[in-house]
């Protein structure tokens, strides 16, 4: 039963946890894919204009040189007649050479991947190079068909060249450009090698492909080409470069940037695949899942708590039902105090619940207690009628043998009357006067039993003698005193004693004797068969009783005794009775 709550509430709480997670989580997931792709393109554009600024410095060297022909003719003139089939070169040649070849060296030294600079004019059989300095054009320079070849239109063109070196393929980017004012080109070769190292330094270890495209839209560097990109999927990226920021290459979604250097009339492309912004994301991938874990486990424990404190009041409330059923009302004391408004109430339901069962209890026991004292009080009118009747006519037979002033006659004829007090109207009231003369007539009969044993005392305000009480309030109480008291002592004493309180408005009835009296535990029992009610109990329980049922609580009985010393028993009446 508990497993089966326990496995339905984990459901419950694990979807009120999971699902805004879950929702969380496909928010930050959009958030955090948005700003890597923003984190992406951004250093796509930081690689883009690094690699643009690296090559456009170098091409800018070239123009340089092409600048230093153009405001400096002497050059221009020195290098035709240096590329002159000549033995005689002049001083001042000279010097415009080694001037030309520091230059060009410069180059090289500032740009380490700058293998080698040639200068080139139609018509000439020699070029010079940064090299090798005048060197005879053999007709298997690869360059030379391309400047030969070369549109008009074009000033610049970057070309990729490969050859052989001791056995080894290297690549070279052979960059060409049109002189100014000469008819010639000025020709780079880039190692692609140490060009590529470059790259490698400013694209970092982000997945990033980058190409190269030149004016004759050639593919010229494919550098990390993990695509293995060949002339269609290069017409599908050109195509659309311009056009969106994601392209799909062979199934799979990159994110494309392109830059065009107008100086070097070539294009440069970026493409970073998706992968690359799913790395990032996998970040926090680490962090749901322990979110998730920890949820779980509050999620169990939320689960496990809550059950079992809810099977808490379920055994508890058996508990208390079951109580109930044997007649034991009292709420018992919850291990887990009220935690919620759901516990506040059930409480309260509950404890109004045993009020109820408790109220209703007590109504049947009080209808069963009033169908009793029916019954009874039916029956003692039986038995006293019939009893004083027997009284009378025992009387009427005394008095032809003795007369009606002999001693058995006088003693019937009280205790007749006693009887007929005794069955008078229990509603009606009677003085303190009619009390005490019927209380006088009791204490004669037992003299016939005890004789002298005891004297009996009245003192009496005379202002309360038409006090109004309960009939034979008196006489169970001094009947107590002779039976347990007086009877056992040589010589004893009774007082009855009846004045006005002197700090309360209220009538103060005491009744002392000089008796062997209680000890301590004898006492506290008397006191206990006082408080509980039995219909069979009479005496100083019924006195008791009847007074607190007429007066309330404060009038019931008190009782003080000491052993071998006597008794008083003290009770209060309301002055206003």
């Amino acid at each position: 039963m508990k497993k089966k709550f326990f496995l339905k509430r984990f459901a419950v709480y694990f979807m009120a946890f999971f699902i805004p997670t879950f929702l969380l989580f496909v928010i930050a997931m959009v958030i955090f894919g948005n700003s890597a792709e923003e984190r992406i393109i951004s250093r796509e554009q930081k690689v883009l204009e690094s690699t643009d600024t690296n090559l456009s410095l170098v091409i800018n060297n070239i123009a340089m040189q092409n600048d230093l022909f153009t405001k400096n003719p002497y050059m221009g003139i020195a290098l035709k007649n240096i590329l002159k089939k000549s033995d005689f070169i002049s001083y001042s040649d000279t010097i415009y050479l080694r001037s030309m070849k520091a230059m060009l060296r410069s180059v090289q030294e500032v740009y380490s991947y700058v293998s080698d600079i040639n200068i080139y004019l139609t018509g000439y059989d020699r070029y010079y190079s940064s090299e090798n300095a005048i060197q005879d054009i053999s007709g298997n320079e690869y360059w030379l068909e391309q400047c030969r070849g070369m549109p008009e239109e074009t000033e610049t063109l970057v070309k990729r060249h490969e050859y052989e070196e001791y056995r080894n393929t290297k690549n070279e980017l052979t960059v060409y450009q049109r002189m100014l004012l000469m008819d010639g080109f000025v020709i780079m070769n880039i190692d692609l090698q140490a060009y590529e190292n470059i790259l490698e330094q400013a694209v970092g270890d982000i997945g990033m492909t980058l190409l190269f495209v030149n004016s004759q839209d050639e593919l010229i560097i494919a550098y990390q080409d993990t695509i293995g990109v060949n002339d269609e999927i290069l017409e599908n990226i050109m195509q659309k470069a311009g056009e969106s920021k994601w392209v799909n290459i062979n199934n799979e979604n990159y994110l494309i940037q392109n830059l065009y250097d107008e100086k070097c009339e070539l294009e440069i492309i970026a493409l970073v695949p998706k992968t690359e912004v799913n790395k990032e994301l996998s970040n926090i991938f680490p962090v749901y899942f322990l979110v998730f874990f920890i949820n779980s486990i509050i999620v169990t424990l939320l689960a496990y708590i809550t059950t079992k404190r809810n099977f808490q009041h379920l055994d508890e409330f058996i508990q208390i039902f079951s109580n109930a059923e044997k007649g034991i009302y009292v709420l018992a004391k919850s291990s887990s105090p009220a935690k919620d408004e759901y516990d506040i109430i059930m409480k309260n339901i509950v404890y109004l619940f045993l009020q109820k069962v408790k109220l209703d209890k007590q109504l049947e026991i009080k209808k069963e207690e009033e169908r009793i004292a029916e019954i009874t009080a039916l029956q003692a009118q039986i038995n006293p009628h019939f009893l004083f009747n027997t009284l009378q006519t025992i009387q009427l037979e005394v008095n032809q043998v003795e007369g009606k002033n002999g001693k058995i006659a006088t003693t019937i004829e009280e205790l007749s009357d006693i009887l007929k007090y005794a069955l008078g109207n229990s509603n009606e009231k009677v003085s303190f006067a009619r009390e005490i003369q019927y209380l006088k007539k009791y204490v004669n009969i037992q003299k016939l039993r005890f004789g002298d044993k005891f004297i009996l005392y009245y003192e009496v305000d005379e202002e309360l003698m038409d006090f109004q009480v309960f009939r034979l309030l008196l006489q169970p109480i001094v009947e107590n005193s002779i039976l347990h008291g007086v009877r056992y002592r040589e010589k004893g004493y009774i007082k009855v004693k009846i004045h006005y309180s002197h700090t309360e408005p209220k009538v103060v009835i005491s009744v002392i004797d000089s008796g062997i009296g209680m000890t301590k535990e004898e006492l506290q029992m008397q006191r206990q068969n006082m408080k509980d009610y039995n219909p069979n109990h009479v005496g100083l329980a019924n006195v008791n009783c009847r007074l607190k049922l007429y007066y309330g609580e404060e009038a019931q009985l008190h009782i003080y005794s000491k052993k071998d010393m006597g008794t008083v028993i003290r009770f209060c009446l309301p002055r206003e009775s």
